[in-house]
């Protein structure tokens, strides 16, 4: 799932990429409930890998700014409330005054996995080039901004610096025996 601050439309969006793999009719059995929301554009089907590559194309165009982190959540249940208040705070942290604050952006995105671990973590830390084994899944979160000032990036990467804490806090309730190992967040993302 992705909360961004600028969909396609150039207005917020939460965009659900739903993955089977497998007949498309068992898929469409097995996220039946998320189609009968009637989500405002519906692209479910059959894809090539190639084509799923290339999904996020549109929306990181090559040459702009980025700056990546993330973090992890618990496997405890994410609540409709936290979702709401992070997607709240990505929206006013999108419109804060500050040096990348253009006519263009800032854009943010949050990226939510919601996929099972178990394989990832049964196996040695040492057998793949994924260095994290958590049973955690990862959230990254990205900005994106114009301008190539030094101002303009310091601003940037403070204010994803910013929404990564907040996030982190609403998301407490997710680990109920605390962060434990996972206290180290997601190393991939520079967490």
């Amino acid at each position: 799932m992705v909360m961004s601050s600028k969909g396609p439309a150039g207005a917020p969006v939460v965009i659900v990429a739903a993955f089977y793999n497998g007949e498309e009719e068992i898929g469409r059995q097995k996220f039946a409930k998320l189609i009968e929301l009637g989500p405002i554009v519906n692209r479910t089907g059959m894809m090539p890998s190639e084509v799923v590559n290339t999904l996020q194309n549109a929306v990181l165009p090559q040459g702009a700014n980025y700056h990546l982190t993330g973090t992890i959540r618990g496997e405890g249940r994410l609540q409709s409330e936290a979702a709401r208040d992070i997607f709240n705070k990505m929206i006013e942290m999108t419109g804060a005054p500050g040096a990348c604050l253009t006519d263009g952006g800032p854009v943010f995105s949050i990226i939510w996995q919601f996929i099972n671990l178990k394989k990832v973590t049964s196996l040695p830390a040492d057998a793949s080039a994924l260095r994290m084994r958590t049973a955690s899944p990862c959230m990254s979160m990205v900005i994106r901004w114009e301008g190539d000032s030094t101002e303009a990036s310091k601003d940037a990467k403070d204010r994803v610096t910013r929404l990564k804490d907040f996030i982190v806090q609403a998301l407490e309730h997710t680990f109920p025996n605390g962060l434990g190992e996972n206290d180290t967040g997601y190393g991939n993302f520079g967490a």
